[in-house]
């Protein structure tokens, strides 16, 4: 093996862990966000388990890190990663930068290492954005809500 099958691996399937390991970090202080980013990661975990099952997409043929099961569209990995790290760039811009890089990684991990096509983790990304922001902004205005 070599250092970059070693790499893709690294990304593609425990980058997330360090991710929500960041993100939950950082946001240990604001105990609604960090609620509500939970809920986004919940949420978006839902919708793309969901999806495998409605929308089968068999997975590509050569996987540089072994064959998986289940479908292939949307990526939870990317999906997952990309709800928690908008839901930390709403709440602190340069840290959240940093956890989206880290996203992209994530997502580029899968890719690359052959557990999913490309428009796989685009989709696992747009619907992972659509929570963090849905669930960050739900936060935002219940908190406006109960303080008045």
């Amino acid at each position: 093996m070599d250092v970059y099958y070693y790499f893709v691996y690294f990304i593609s399937e425990y980058l997330v862990f360090l991710l929500a390991f960041y993100v939950f970090y950082n946001l240990r202080k604001d105990s609604h966000h960090l609620l509500s980013t939970f809920f986004a990661l919940f949420a978006s975990f839902l919708i793309a388990e969901s999806l495998k099952y409605i929308i089968f997409t068999p997975r590509p043929l050569y996987p540089l890190l072994g064959s998986r099961e289940g479908g292939s569209f949307p990526s939870t990995h990317t999906t997952i990663s990309f709800a928690m790290a908008v839901s930390l760039f709403i709440k602190n811009k340069s840290r959240g930068t940093f956890a989206l890089v880290m996203a992209f990684f994530v997502a580029l991990g899968r890719v690359l290492g052959g557990a999913h096509f490309p428009i796989d983790t685009i989709a696992g990304g747009f619907i992972g954005v659509l929570n963090g922001i849905i669930f960050s902004k739900l936060n935002i205005y219940l908190k406006v809500k109960l303080n008045k």
